[in-house]
C-alpha cells in the first residue's frame, strides 16, 4: 500500500480505511461544505473499498494503479476467474505424497462440490 501511494504522490490522494469512518467522513465533509451530492458514493461502500481523488487524466491513474495489481491466493470452493488447465503427466510426488490432493477432494465433496447429476461424492 505504501508504494501505491508513493506511486500517486504529487497527482493523487488516496483514502483507504473502515467503511464506517468512511462513511463518517463523507457524512461531516457534506455538512461542511453543503455538498449533499457527495452523499450518494455512501451506498456504494461495501466491501474493501477505497478512493482515489485527483485531477489528472484518469487513464493515468488506472494505468499506474494497474501496475500494483496482484492475483489473490487459492482458497478453497472458489471459482477461478480464468480458466486452469492441468495437463496429464508426472506430478513430481510419489504415491504416498498424494494425500494431500485425496485431503482436497473430500473437502470439496463436503462442501458439494465434485459431485455428478446423481448427486454421489465421484467426480
Amino acid at each position: 500500500m505504501q508504494n501505491i501511494r508513493k506511486g500517486f504522490r504529487g497527482d493523487s490522494v488516496i483514502l483507504m480505511g473502515k467503511n464506517t469512518m468512511m462513511k463518517r467522513s463523507i457524512r461531516i465533509h457534506a455538512e461542511n461544505t453543503c455538498n449533499d451530492a457527495i452523499k450518494n458514493l455512501i451506498p456504494l461502500l461495501a466491501g474493501n473499498v477505497g478512493f482515489i481523488f485527483t485531477k489528472g487524466d484518469l487513464n493515468e491513474v488506472r494505468e499506474e494503479l494497474g501496475k500494483y495489481k496482484v492475483g489473490a491466493p487459492v482458497r478453497v470452493g472458489l471459482v477461478a476467474p480464468i480458466d486452469v488447465v492441468v495437463p496429464p503427466g508426472n506430478t513430481g510426488l510419489d504415491p504416498s505424497q498424494t494425500s494431500f490432493f485425496r485431503a482436497q477432494h473430500s473437502d470439496q465433496d463436503q462442501q458439494g462440490y465434485g459431485r455428478n447429476r446423481e448427486g454421489s461424492g465421484a467426480g
